[in-house]
């Protein structure tokens, strides 16, 4: 078989490196070999100084350069004819049609309003999103209000609906109504107060008909809401001595003193578990302490005199 005839040696015009003619780019120096001449559209050398198709001069400012891979790639193909080798050249293209600069021109404007046309498509959809959030916080905001107002109006009818139930001394009615209050403002102060005085009432009921295991667990309600309720200890003191109880019944007592010292009541009470206790001498101290805060506390000076006669 007979070879092919011996091919001219190319060289790259930028780094002088050997390469081959269908080369568009030295892999060398990847300097660009080849382009697409502006006017008539060929295949033209990046080093040549013009067109030798068109005779059109080539500057570098006015190559275009090639986009999509729009260099052709020349490729030798060998045809055997009657064992006779005849060399043709192929024009192989990446993309299957040369763009020309027109061509790419109109891509780029069309991509360009396609991007554009994109983008405030996304612009309207972010607005879009952007609008209903607003729209929807606008309404969560109102709901809360109306709800704020409902409440407002609620607990101003619950609390003047248990003032009205304590002063009918309807202790239950009002308690009720007062819980529903701290229910919406658990900070709400005076209905805690209100609770207190209502749980107190219904023990002083239960002490009054000797329902003394039910008064004191109203007491305890009441100094659970208040604890520094010194007339709920000083009655579940005197429910407690009541029931015999007379240790618990001073604990209570001695409770009810620190929170007021001049609570003149609660040293008579003392006095008369200790009288009880037969422990005179201490009933007199207690009852001194009494007449102490108030000398004109006829109670007071009363049990003194008994308790001085036991001595």
């Amino acid at each position: 078989m007979a070879l092919l005839g011996h091919m001219e040696r190319l060289l790259c015009p930028y780094c002088k490196k050997e390469i081959d003619e269908y080369m568009s780019t030295c892999p060398n120096c990847n300097s660009k070999l080849k382009t697409i001449c502006k006017t008539c559209s060929k295949v033209i050398k990046t080093n040549w100084k013009e067109c030798p198709n068109c005779g059109q001069a080539i500057f570098n400012d006015s190559l275009n350069p090639p986009k999509y891979s729009d260099v052709p790639v020349e490729t030798k193909t060998q045809i055997y004819s009657d064992n006779v080798p005849v060399e043709t050249k192929t024009q192989i293209y990446e993309d299957s049609t040369i763009m020309t600069n027109q061509k790419i021109t109109e891509y780029n404007n069309e991509g360009i309003g396609h991007l554009t046309n994109e983008i405030f498509r996304s612009s309207d959809k972010l607005h879009s999103k952007k609008f209903l959030a607003s729209i929807f916080a606008l309404l969560l905001l109102s709901s809360i209000a109306v709800i704020v107002l409902g409440l407002r109006h609620n607990v101003n009818k619950y609390y003047e609906e248990g003032v009205s139930y304590y002063n009918q001394k309807n202790y239950d009615a009002a308690i009720s109504s007062f819980e529903k209050v701290i229910m919406i403002t658990p900070t709400n102060t005076k209905a805690k107060e209100y609770i207190a005085y209502s749980w107190y009432g219904k023990g002083v009921d239960f002490n009054k008909q000797g329902k003394y295991s039910e008064a004191i667990i109203c007491y305890d309600k009441a100094i659970e809401t208040d604890p520094n309720y010194a007339s709920a200890w000083n009655d579940k003191g005197v429910a407690l001595k009541n029931q015999g109880k007379y240790s618990e019944a001073i604990i209570c007592y001695d409770k009810a003193i620190e929170i007021n010292p001049k609570y003149k009541q609660a040293w008579n009470n003392k006095g008369i578990v200790f009288f009880n206790l037969g422990n005179y001498s201490e009933a007199i101290i207690c009852y001194d302490k009494a007449i102490a805060i108030d000398p004109n506390y006829t109670e007071a000076i009363r049990n003194r005199d008994n308790a001085l006669l036991r001595l």
